[in-house]
């Protein structure tokens, strides 16, 4: 997350640097990932955008979509489709700015009732209650509409603009857990932009997405937002966007209900997010020093001081090398740490 100025700007200078990720993904531009100068499967990537989770009477399943010129953008629990054209090419930045801009002030004038039902709350349920859920929605005819339309998104731009999380540990918090109306999480990737122009994404593990994957495009995207022109020096005279149209929906009470049910089961109002301030990359290639086993290694020393004894720790893989792996376990508690664990427990380490 970098603060470049306001959040309509901010969520702005996000989506270019998002699209130009998606142009480059899928032109074949974007160097591959490397293990140790081997180069790992890439295929995963163009899951990022324009990809969603359907639910359907057959039950979930992954959507593929060719449009990339249309956002959806969640705000004030209103979800709404926002054309945007090819971004550079067809529209600006200051385009795009004038466009969130007047669909934030829109919905913040029109604000939902408490009690009136907004989907994303659904996106949250378990399974059983999702499968359900759709399944009603679908035997109504102006959810049809919205749900077919939703899913032609090159992603979703989440706008939680009552929220100001004072650090990057409580951005997190919040993207996750704070405001789960103003999500969809059927959406591949979402950016979640609050009202001081914090910002973080979420990815979805369903479409078939890996934390590799994950983090090296939310890295891209911060990196290319960070280092692109807050205007591309074009007229702001240029026509605006056309206005953005709000999806309506017709949902039950009592789905709502049991959604927010399933919820209250797994969320916890303890810290869950922590920064660790001094450590990151350049401390560990400082010293020479691998992050992941350097990790594993604290991890088990942690656990053996609470403990009072050596855990087993396993760690999950992604199989990236190939093309459609799912994930590997493998086990780091070997004897090799566990010594090493031992002789930096005892009087001698060095």
């Amino acid at each position: 997350s970098v603060l470049i100025g306001g959040h309509e700007l901010q969520s702005a200078t996000l989506l270019f640097a998002a699209r130009s990720l998606c142009d480059d993904v899928f032109s074949g531009r974007l160097p591959p990932d490397q293990r140790r100068g081997q180069v790992l499967e890439m295929g995963q990537y163009p899951n990022i955008f324009s990809t969603s989770l359907i639910v359907e009477r057959a039950g979930p399943r992954i959507f593929k979509s060719a449009n990339f010129s249309q956002i959806t953008v969640v705000v004030a629990r209103r979800f709404y489709l926002l054309k945007i054209g090819d971004l550079g090419p067809e529209t600006t930045i200051e385009q795009l700015e004038e466009a969130l801009t007047g669909l934030v002030q829109a919905a913040q004038h029109n604000r939902l009732q408490a009690d009136e039902p907004a989907p994303g709350i659904l996106t949250c349920a378990d399974h059983a209650t999702q499968c359900k859920a759709f399944r009603q929605l679908q035997k109504i005819g102006i959810n049809v509409e919205s749900l077919s339309a939703i899913r032609h998104s090159l992603l979703t731009l989440c706008l939680d603009l009552d929220s100001n999380p004072a650090s990057y540990a409580e951005a997190a918090y919040l993207a996750h857990s704070g405001n789960c109306a103003n999500r969809w999480h059927h959406s591949s990737l979402q950016l979640v932009v609050f009202g001081n122009a914090k910002a973080c994404a979420i990815c979805s593990f369903s479409a078939y997405l890996d934390g590799n994957t994950m983090m090296r495009a939310a890295a891209e995207i911060q990196k290319r937002a960070a280092a692109r022109p807050l205007s591309n020096g074009l007229s702001r005279n240029a026509a605006c966007l056309t206005p953005a149209v709000e999806l309506r929906w017709q949902i039950s009470g009592d789905l709502i209900r049991r959604a927010r049910q399933d919820l209250q089961t797994v969320l916890d109002n303890q810290q869950a997010t922590f920064e660790i301030e001094g450590l990151g990359q350049s401390f560990f290639a400082a010293h020479a020093v691998e992050p992941i086993p350097a990790f594993v290694v604290a991890l088990a020393m942690t656990t053996k001081q609470l403990t009072g004894r050596a855990v087993g720790i396993v760690q999950f893989l992604a199989a990236s090398k190939y093309r459609c792996l799912g994930l590997a376990v493998a086990s780091v508690s070997t004897p090799e740490v566990k010594r090493f664990v031992d002789y930096l427990d005892g009087d001698d380490a060095q």
